[in-house]
């Protein structure tokens, strides 16, 4: 029975290792934007020039707010991973195996080439993650504002 509750868990995997690259991506892409890539975004993608403006406004609580999510995505990943492992009560190797697994995936899945990517593509790719980040960003500082 428990082990059902592994493979049920399985599907979660996928949108979890998806939501931390699209933050390490989006992070890497809008904070790594020169003068003349806003520059082309304004002439070339106004809309997402203007969000990239508006996010760029506060950088330090931007990264709070992109770091914070990424966190929250990767703690929550961890988690269900380890939910795994337990319901499979396959013993410690298997359990070793599950772990280092699922760390190496999510820093290079979810990490270190989308941080490539968004290095490499920032005029393609910050026009996408513009407008998510942007709500996640606002979601945030309004949760901060009632909490405060």
């Amino acid at each position: 029975m428990n082990e059902l509750v592994g493979w049920a868990l399985l599907p979660l995997l996928l949108p979890l290792l998806a939501a931390s690259a699209f933050c390490s991506c989006s992070e890497t892409a809008v904070f790594g934007l020169t003068g003349a890539d806003r520059e082309w975004l304004r002439a070339q993608r106004p809309a997402a020039a203007t969000r990239v403006e508006e996010l760029l406004r506060e950088p330090r609580a931007l990264l709070v707010s992109v770091l914070l999510a990424n966190c929250i995505v990767n703690t929550l990943y961890f988690v269900v991973t380890t939910a795994i492992a337990l319901s499979l009560e396959q013993g410690i190797v298997t359990g070793l195996l599950i772990g280092v697994g699922t760390l190496v995936t999510l820093v290079l899945v979810g990490e270190t080439l989308p941080k490539l990517a968004g290095n490499a593509a920032r005029r393609q790719i910050v026009p996408w993650v513009a407008g998510p980040l942007l709500a996640t960003h606002r979601l945030d500082r309004k949760s901060t504002r009632l909490n405060s």
